[in-house]
């Protein structure tokens, strides 16, 4: 039984010493990796995969040891090891679980990343992937507290009531995002960005309610009801049918500070209390000469509104895709389209086009 063990080996090395040079290399690689940070108790570990592929003559011996990138030394703790792998000539794939520990703790913070770099003395070894990227993922963050304010709390058919949210809060301090539920349907489907107002009125007598969800950049969100009485309309009221008058104020058309800034921003007027809804995007042509094409063409939107006559300032984010496009071109020109409902639910839509240059 030993002979035919010996005359196996024998004939499965001479297979592996037979092979092309190429089918000779191993492989070495390490997986990336995510771990919840804690709050207390055992450590939690980030566990990194350690692949090995390919036959190998002899034992493979391979490091790895951490380094920052935004998470520090009080994230996790720093590591430095060596592990060796057996010879198997079969080829078959080989694993180790590289772990690093993790600190938890009870700050509120961004999730943070560091890296574990492997590397091997075996030159017969090629190291395919040398880099392990590990993302400690924070959970300390708490759900914010909404409130509304509503001013006046009674009305008669037809008056703006302003809604406020402007007391609502993040335990971390964070800035929240405001969507509005304006039918009382349980969908937040009217949002208005970082604005913590709105203007709206009611042509139902009774009591009506508004809800208010916030949400923070956690996407962790708090709801809240404010309520409204309506009266019947006094005589002679008659309602109000014609949309808003609005204004875009002049734009900064520098291509460089919208790149600097990653997005557009703009002052626009409305004559009374309305919701301003926005996008900046790219016609098809356009699209196609920078490479944004699709969905990609709208490079933006925006949200804000005001409880009466006057302005607002607010930012078209672009997206990554379209930030990339930018930023190989000198000049492009952008189409700023505007969507804005009063409060008696009138539409005013424009569009404004405007060329950036660097």
């Amino acid at each position: 039984m030993a002979l035919i063990r010996i005359v196996i080996l024998a004939l499965a090395l001479a297979c592996v010493l037979a092979a092309p040079a190429a089918a000779q290399t191993a492989n070495l690689s390490v997986s990336d990796a995510t771990v919840t940070e804690g709050t207390g108790g055992a450590p939690p570990e980030a566990s990194f995969t350690v692949t090995l592929t390919g036959p190998t003559l002899t034992v493979v011996p391979f490091s790895y040891a951490t380094a920052n990138v935004t998470a520090s030394a009080a994230d996790y703790t720093s590591t430095n090891k060596s592990h060796t792998f057996p010879v198997n000539l079969t080829g078959d794939p080989q694993t180790f679980e590289a772990k690093v520990p993790i600190n938890p703790d009870a700050l509120d913070e961004p999730d943070e990343t560091f890296k574990l770099n492997l590397s091997t003395t075996d030159s017969s070894v090629m190291v395919t992937d040398p880099q392990g990227i590990g993302t400690i993922t924070d959970d300390d963050n708490d759900a914010p507290t909404a409130r509304v304010d509503v001013n006046p709390q009674q009305a008669f058919v037809g008056k703006v009531i302003e809604f406020n949210g402007a007391r609502s809060s993040d335990p971390e301090g964070q800035p929240l995002q405001y969507s509005w539920d304006l039918d009382a349907n349980g969908s937040f489907e009217t949002p208005t960005g970082s604005e913590s107002a709105i203007g709206f009125a009611f042509f139902t007598t009774g009591l009506q309610a508004v809800g208010l969800r916030v949400t923070d950049p956690g996407l962790k969100s708090g709801s809240a009801t404010g309520f409204a009485f309506i009266f019947p309309p006094p005589a002679g009221f008659g309602r109000d049918t014609t949309p808003p008058s609005t204004k875009l104020f002049p734009v900064r058309r520098s291509l460089r500070l919208t790149l600097r800034r990653r997005g557009i921003r703009v002052r626009y007027g409305c004559s009374e209390a309305c919701l301003i809804g926005g996008s900046v995007g790219v016609d098809r042509r356009t699209g196609r000469r920078i490479g944004l094409n699709g969905r990609n063409r709208t490079m933006g939107r925006a949200f804000s509104a005001t409880t009466k006559a006057g302005s607002k300032v607010f930012t078209f984010k672009l997206s990554r895709p379209a930030r990339r496009a930018l930023a190989k071109v000198k000049q492009v020109r952008v189409n700023l389209r505007f969507k804005v409902r009063d409060a008696a639910f009138n539409v005013r839509v424009t569009n404004h086009r405007i060329t950036l240059k660097r």
